[in-house]
Formats: structure tokens, C-alpha cells, sequence
């Protein structure tokens, strides 16, 4: 006598429980919250950046302080020392181009993930 089932028997399911734990992302269409926070801090800088002047975020974003005294210890890290750090001095003309600036942006996130 042959029984039909319908779904899965609980052997591929024991099988299939390596697979699930090994590799989620692949299983799974989740997006990884690490790859996504730094694709959201890519897209924003170059989105302040082509901003019109006058804009408060574009001036915070070129703004130096003049305190006119260092503070003992090391510097704190800003977010134009990641774009430096990834991108180079000349971040300020990638960004002006739109579609160089998309191009690079995937590459900036893999860099950024890996970096930390």
C-alpha cells in the first residue's frame, strides 16, 4: 500500500535543517541590517552633498569647528573621515556626479561592511 503525502516528510526536513542554518541569507530574502544601514549612509551623503547651498544639512556636513583648542585624547570619529578613509580627498566631485557617485555606492558598502 502507497501513501501519498502532501508537504514534506520529516527525513528532507532533517536533511534540509543543514542547509537552513548554515547559510539563512540564502534561504531567506532578509536583508542584512549592517549592508543596509551603510547603503542608507552612502545614498545620504551624496544626496546632502548635490544640495543647493544655504541648506543646513550641506552646511553641517562642510562645517569646521573654531574652538581654538584641542581636546586631550583622540579625535572623535566624523563622517566625512569614512567618506576620506573609503573615497578619497576628491569626494566632495565624486558626489557632484550622480551616476558615478551610484555606481560606487555598492562598492562603498561592501568596503564599509568589511572595515567596520
Amino acid at each position: 500500500m502507497k501513501q501519498h503525502r502532501l508537504g514534506p516528510t520529516l527525513g528532507s526536513v532533517i536533511e534540509d535543517r543543514g542547509g537552513l542554518c548554515s547559510d539563512p541569507w540564502i534561504r531567506f530574502p532578509i536583508t542584512d541590517i549592517v549592508q543596509r544601514a551603510a547603503a542608507l549612509k552612502w545614498n545620504w551623503v551624496g544626496h546632502i552633498r548635490r544640495r543647493e547651498n544655504g541648506r543646513w544639512s550641506r552646511v553641517i556636513l562642510d562645517w569646521q569647528p573654531r574652538t581654538g583648542h584641542r581636546s586631550i585624547g583622540r579625535p572623535p570619529a566624523r563622517w566625512r573621515d569614512d567618506i576620506v578613509k573609503a573615497v578619497g580627498k576628491n569626494w566632495m566631485q565624486l558626489t557632484s556626479n550622480r551616476p558615478r557617485w551610484r555606481a560606487n555606492e555598492k562598492a562603498l558598502v561592501q568596503q564599509w561592511t568589511e572595515i567596520g
